[in-house]
């Protein structure tokens, strides 16, 4: 019994209507998306990651939406770094219309690729592709029309988006803080650092530690781990002094003293909840908690035998 010799398996001109139908649909029930591709400027060759990654195209793309009752994933979690939202959607686009607007103003991409973000204007949101399924449907008349992506909310880390696009760059620049750069040098051959999270101060003409937290004339917070010659400060209000014998900063928690050589606006950014203005990620504020309150005790060497055996 053989096939019907009226319909040729390498091209039918059911394939052009069929084509032309799913394009139809997804302009017609579909949302207009932004595409951007993934640009790995240093490639870590042993793990096949990129080291350092930026955004910088935005290409305009309707896309038809599978999850139509909402996102997919786990939603929002409690995981021990904070809350995580883990939101995920599928999105169906045309195969021929990723060739006429993306392929053909780079040609580099011949398809949608894995770690490439999508921009949802209706949910102001940035996902990243985890896969794309290209055989869905399977061959219909002989011929592939679309892709099937599959998609989660983008985990930004220190990745540049600059796209040109002031919707798409605000996603990321609106949970990022610039901090100041501190220059300071040790006092009495202390070897610890400030503390992240912690709150610094200075008292205009006090380098002893008689200053305090009450009468600063500046203060700040530490928003990254630095070392003892650096410190990273943001949220800084006040008029800092700087001056290498006269002026110094003091760690309200760690109660450490240094003195201030310079300070300039860094390059340098930190990622901060907009819902609060803290630091993204609790795993600092816990760390400063329990150095704060010796929550946990690292005195007791044999707990179970009270020092009986060793």
């Amino acid at each position: 019994m053989a096939v019907n010799p009226y319909f040729k398996k390498d091209y039918s001109g059911e394939q052009d209507i069929l084509e032309e139908l799913t394009i139809e649909l997804i302009k017609t029930m579909g949302r207009d998306m932004y595409y951007i591709p993934r640009n790995i400027l240093d490639m870590d060759s042993l793990f096949g990651e990129g080291l350092r990654v930026n955004y910088t195209d935005g290409i305009p793309l309707e896309m038809y939406i599978d999850s139509v009752s909402g996102f997919d994933g786990q939603g929002d979690i409690a995981s021990k770094f904070g809350i995580e939202i883990k939101d995920n959607i599928n999105l169906t686009l045309s195969k021929k219309r990723f060739n006429q607007e993306i392929s053909t103003k780079i040609p580099s991409i011949t398809r949608p690729k894995e770690g490439d973000l999508i921009y949802f204007p209706l949910a102001k949101a940035l996902f990243e592709i985890n896969f794309v399924e290209h055989e869905n449907p399977f061959y219909q008349f002989g011929k592939l029309y679309s892709y099937k992506l599959t998609c989660e909310l983008f985990t930004y880390n220190q990745e540049e988006v600059q796209t040109g696009n002031t919707d798409i760059d605000a996603v990321v620049s609106e949970n990022q803080q610039y901090v100041s750069v501190l220059s300071i040098t040790q006092i009495g051959g202390q070897t610890l650092s400030l503390l992240v999270g912690e709150t610094v101060y200075q008292v205009d003409g006090v380098t002893s530690s008689s200053a305090t937290l009450a009468n600063s004339t500046w203060r700040g917070m530490v928003a990254l781990s630095g070392s003892t010659s650096t410190a990273y400060i943001r949220n800084s209000y006040g008029t800092l002094k700087t001056s290498a014998t006269l002026q110094t900063i003091h760690g309200d928690t760690s109660n450490l003293i240094f003195y201030v050589n310079n300070s300039s606006v860094g390059n340098t950014l930190v990622i901060i909840n907009k819902l609060d203005n803290s630091l993204l990620g609790e795993n600092d504020s816990i760390y400063l908690e329990t150095k704060t309150t010796n929550l946990i005790d690292f005195s007791e060497n044999d707990p179970f035998s009270e020092g009986k055996y060793h």
